[in-house]
């Protein structure tokens, strides 16, 4: 009797603890899961038995999310908001205000558009710490988050085409950016400006970044305040899309931009927003101090290429740039000969055998008539 009486009393926990839960919904410990029920609100949570710390509204048809969506008894409990891969197109004003404990926010996935996400969507949760707004249709700008707290920002694969220069103004602690497979194709470092160096992670990978002299200042100082990583892989186009490594020797002849204005995309500065004339001599003046840094962007002058010119004939065995080519010719001719003397070889031998062969055909001939005789 023990058994059944303990597994009837299970059974009457479970269902106890299902009870109150909305439908479609699965309610265990801290977690409400309603993923993939094609939920087209977020369900009534208003009669929850449960402190619910992390709901999960992913994989639904939620078009759109008001403040009253959140505001149930325990809502300051919530830690952790899915609401990613929900068709979310628009955000009601103070939508997630009544999630007063509020760490993480998924909105990946969804889309939101640059206007469909209000400025102070997160400015009261003072919590907060990851906003992530991945894979949504921006089509214009950077979206504005105004957060004195936020230090993980994930706006990967959205269609942002450029960032305005107060696009972090209002995002003092943060430590990482993620803008990577994006539609950006000019940078300038006035966004960056008011972090300290070595303060923030900014990951801009796979962007359609045009080879531009504002484009070179713009990596240039992310990398020296330690801003990026000049391993990762950082590409710029020319106009005759040809495209070409910004942190490595393929960029070299257009450092020098006086030198190479016609090899400047023209259309590079229409998104640029404009610097005062003393902001763009400091910048000249910091390009000018990295001299004695480690930089991965060099100017190949005319003294350079006739450096690597031979002086004499024997500077090719020791000339790296024209050694390669020599020995190439050597190793050629040394096939080349082989193959020819391999088969000179064959043939003088079938002359000889067939030679020889026939002068004793002949000999035996004349042995049988002498015997004969």
């Amino acid at each position: 009797m023990k058994p059944a009486f303990l597994l009837t009393f299970l059974s009457f926990c479970i269902l106890r603890s299902q009870a109150n839960c909305p439908i479609s919904c699965n309610c265990a410990n801290s977690t409400i899961s309603c993923v993939n029920q094609y939920l087209e609100n977020v369900p009534d949570l208003t009669n929850l038995d449960i402190s619910p710390n992390f709901l999960d509204f992913s994989g639904n048809n939620i078009l759109f999310v008001t403040q009253e969506d959140f505001n149930f008894p325990k809502c300051d409990e919530v830690r952790t908001l899915y609401l990613n891969s929900s068709k979310v197109n628009e955000l009601g004003e103070q939508a997630f205000d009544e999630l007063e404990s509020l760490q993480v926010l998924n909105l990946n996935d969804n889309i939101l558009s640059y206007s469909g996400i209000p400025e102070d969507i997160i400015e009261d949760l003072d919590q907060m710490i990851l906003l992530d707004l991945s894979r949504n249709h921006f089509d214009e700008g950077m979206p504005k988050i105004r957060s004195d707290n936020l230090k993980i920002l994930f706006l990967n694969t959205g269609k942002i085409s450029f960032i305005e220069n107060d696009a972090l103004t209002h995002l003092p602690k943060l430590v990482f950016l993620y803008l990577e497979y994006n539609n950006i194709q000019n940078l300038s470092f006035e966004p960056f400006k008011m972090f300290e160096p070595e303060s923030l992670t900014v990951k801009l990978s796979y962007n359609p970044f045009l080879c531009s002299c504002d484009n070179f200042r713009a990596f240039q100082q992310l990398a020296d305040h330690k801003f990026i990583n000049t391993l990762d892989p950082y590409f710029c186009s020319t106009v005759d899309d040809k495209l070409l490594s910004i942190f490595n020797d393929d960029i070299t002849e257009f450092m020098d931009c006086g030198e190479t204005e016609d090899m400047v995309n023209d259309d590079s500065e229409q998104v640029l927003l404009d610097n005062d004339a003393d902001a763009f001599s400091d910048e000249e003046d910091q390009l000018n101090s990295l001299d004695n840094k480690e930089i991965h962007i060099h100017k190949i002058n005319q003294e350079d290429l006739e450096s690597r010119l031979p002086n004499n004939c024997w500077q090719i065995f020791t000339d790296p740039y024209s050694s390669d080519g020599f020995f190439t010719v050597v190793a050629l001719t040394t096939l080349v000969s082989f193959v020819i003397g391999f088969s000179s070889g064959i043939l003088f031998c079938k002359l000889v055998y067939t030679f020889r062969y026939k002068k004793l055909e002949q000999g035996s001939d004349s042995q049988v008539q002498l015997i004969k005789a």
